[in-house]
């Protein structure tokens, strides 16, 4: 899959803040599905505890803040993601180029959520639930 657009569409603050909110969630997911992980392994390198720390809290609403953090992200990269298409919207190829970059986008996502829950390393298999949610304690 090749695309080819003009740094005024790359560079544009719709495809920063694209970029930004799947990067993001890329993170958030991570530090979601290694927080078990690094809990067993005495390694902490999380938002989770970051957030805890930072708010003085004791329990594990930051938890909770940290996947609400993470439906905000998707959902602004939703809204981002409708944004180039309005900048190449003058030229079919760049237009198609849009299309498929941001379709790549949310593709590269779904694949980085799929390999959390499916490796070894972060043994998400036992909690997956039958509706593909997650369900474990920490």
């Amino acid at each position: 899959m090749e695309t080819s657009l003009p740094p005024s569409i790359t560079t544009s603050e719709p495809m920063r803040d694209l970029q930004l909110e799947v990067n993001l969630s890329a993170i958030i997911l991570n530090d979601i599905y290694t927080i078990r992980k690094e809990m067993k392994d005495g390694s902490l390198a999380n938002l989770i505890p970051t957030k805890l720390g930072a708010a003085n809290k004791k329990d594990l609403n930051a938890a909770v803040e940290v996947v609400c953090d993470l439906r905000r992200s998707v959902e602004a990269m939703k809204t981002a993601s409708a944004k180039p298409d309005n900048l190449s919207a003058y030229n079919k190829r760049f237009n198609d180029d849009v299309k498929t970059w941001t379709k790549s986008v949310g593709m590269m996502l779904i694949g980085i959520l799929e390999y959390h829950l499916s490796s070894a390393r972060y043994g998400m298999k036992p909690y997956t639930q039958e509706d593909t949610s997650i369900d474990f304690t920490l």
